[in-house]
């Protein structure tokens, strides 16, 4: 698993949010290894069901493939959003004509 320096409660926490309550419970078990009297872990890990198995497999080739997209795509999707000629509209207005500048 990744470095122990990474293995916190609060990834157990996002682990278990994500499904992945298998995951969850090896990174509370590795901060209990090296933090025996932590409460939180140990609440926690008492909460998440045990021998549910590794983590389903995600199907990384069903999303679609990223495309970039144009300064002029970008203004227009963002002129379109923000509407009238707001205080936040001038703003980026300013940095998509700094952006466009920069990569010609």
């Amino acid at each position: 698993m990744e470095d122990s320096a990474l293995h916190t409660v609060t990834h157990a926490r996002l682990r278990a949010l994500q499904g992945d309550a298998a995951g969850a419970v090896m990174i509370l078990e590795a901060v209990l290894a090296r933090s025996p009297g932590d409460l939180e872990a140990r609440e926690l890990l008492a909460e998440l069901p045990r021998g549910s198995g590794p983590p389903p497999e995600i199907d990384e080739g069903a999303a679609a493939p990223a495309k970039a997209a144009s300064a002029a795509d970008l203004t227009r999707r963002f002129r379109r959003t923000l509407g009238r000629r707001s205080a936040r509209r001038q703003r980026l207005e300013r940095f998509l004509a700094l952006v466009t500048r920069r990569s010609r």
